[in-house]
């Protein structure tokens, strides 16, 4: 009976290492997880950054060129063009 009882002790001593060793691990990986999904979120915050700066970009161009297209017109009854701001502008420069 003694015998048996040691061989429990060690097969329980053991399950319990065990345990403790799977919730070590998986402390680390969802610590992991947690700074991937923080770089994740940076990644997309720099995406997204950068399509505001690509739709910015396209409009200033959008503009520049519906500006030199309206210089080339030359007809006096046109309209006048309103600027990049949103200011009148004066006429031919």
């Amino acid at each position: 009976m003694g015998f048996h009882t040691l061989k429990v002790q060690k097969h329980a001593t053991q399950i319990h290492d065990d345990l403790r060793n799977i919730t070590n691990r998986f402390a680390k990986h969802f610590s992991g997880i947690i700074v991937l999904r923080k770089k994740l979120e940076e990644a997309m915050k720099a995406t997204d950054d950068f399509g505001r700066d690509a739709r910015s970009i396209t409009r200033t161009l959008e503009n520049i060129k519906n500006s030199s297209s309206s210089d080339d017109d030359d007809d006096p009854d046109s309209p006048t063009p309103v600027s990049a701001y949103g200011q009148v502008s004066e006429g031919k420069h």
